[in-house]
């Protein structure tokens, strides 16, 4: 760097290729070209962490991007940068709890398949400034509603559950409603029931949405003050790195590698049990089940989920024939 003591003519904004010029209060500086350039970003050292923040990030917005268009309906129309704001920051702040993998390959996926990254995406409200908190416990089939603070100005409220069946892979979603239940009192806790959901192509996130009504001459009106709450997340059923597991009648139907699945059915036509054992040294994580007559709630929410009450289950019910057991292995890495 260097100060120019005096000067005639028009001074010049760069001297060749290299340098340029520029007034302060120092006077007239001259100094050498650095700073942010597009291939600095790409292939410059300093700019590594910028380069992860960006691999990140850009994951991470998609995946909401995703997550608002399966609620679009259940969301506000007035206060969408808002909305779509808040969103983004709460799940980069969520990013933090995937510790599997390292930072500029960490997932949001990842990240909510942890205890700590549930809890931090719990309780997280979709509308912006909403008046209402909520406690709660999703069971095997109902959602447990423990508390709500709302104004003390409103007393009526109608609650209507959702469960949002979200693909990570693909970034699109499924959303399941119940029906609407209106309360003009709250006896704690209140059970409300959960929505059907025959098949799952990920993670099942549950959702409280709470409005505010009004009786007036008989009938319930709406008034201002609603919420969209985050009440359970049930990543993907994990089991051990040594599983193994006898299957009863069972046979492979399909392979595919790595990031694809094996489809697993009951053979038909073989009156005798054709057993097979299934082996693996890596972790294996249940992302899709379609069994007769367990739900997807009762298999992500209940403790200790195992493949052979499945069978069982089928086997029961339905006999040797059976061809609708159908189970989707992915495999983590």
């Amino acid at each position: 760097m260097a100060i120019v003591q005096s000067y005639k003519g028009k001074l010049p904004k760069r001297i060749g290729d290299d340098y340029v010029v520029y007034k302060s209060i120092d006077g007239i500086i001259v100094r050498e070209k650095t700073g942010f350039t597009s291939e600095g970003v790409l292939h410059d050292p300093k700019y590594e962490n910028c380069r992860k923040n960006y691999s990140e990030f850009g994951l991470v917005s998609k995946s909401c991007k995703g997550i608002r268009v399966a609620l679009q309906s259940l969301l506000p129309k007035d206060d969408n940068l808002a909305v779509v704001n808040n969103f983004n920051k709460h799940m980069r702040s969520v990013l933090n709890y995937d510790t599997i993998h390292a930072r500029g390959g960490r997932l949001l996926q990842t990240a909510l398949e942890q205890e700590e990254g549930k809890q931090h995406f719990i309780g997280y409200c979709f509308i912006p400034g909403s008046p209402f908190r909520v406690r709660a416990t999703v069971t095997q089939n109902a959602l447990q509603l423990d508390a709500l603070h709302a104004p003390n100005e409103l007393s009526c409220f109608g609650f209507r559950v959702h469960v949002l069946d979200y693909d990570w892979e693909e970034l699109t979603g499924t959303l399941h409603s119940g029906a609407w239940h209106l309360e003009p009192s709250l006896p704690f806790p209140l059970s409300l029931p959960l929505p059907s959901v025959k098949s799952t192509k990920g993670s099942l996130i549950y959702l409280l949405e709470v409005q505010a009504f009004e009786e007036r001459d008989g009938d319930f009106v709406v008034v201002k003050g609603s919420g969209l709450v985050v009440v359970g997340v049930a990543a993907p059923v994990a089991f051990s790195a040594n599983l193994e597991v006898a299957f009863s009648r069972l046979f492979f139907k399909r392979v595919r590698s790595r990031t694809g699945f094996r489809t697993l059915r009951a053979p038909e036509g073989r009156g005798d049990p054709l057993q097979r054992r299934y082996r693996t040294g890596r972790d294996l994580s249940v992302q899709h089940l379609s069994l007769c007559g367990l739900s997807v709630h009762e298999l992500y929410t209940r403790p200790g989920p195992k493949i052979s009450d499945c069978v069982e289950k089928c086997d029961n019910d339905y006999g040797a024939n059976c061809t609708c057991i159908v189970l989707r292995f992915v495999y983590l890495t």
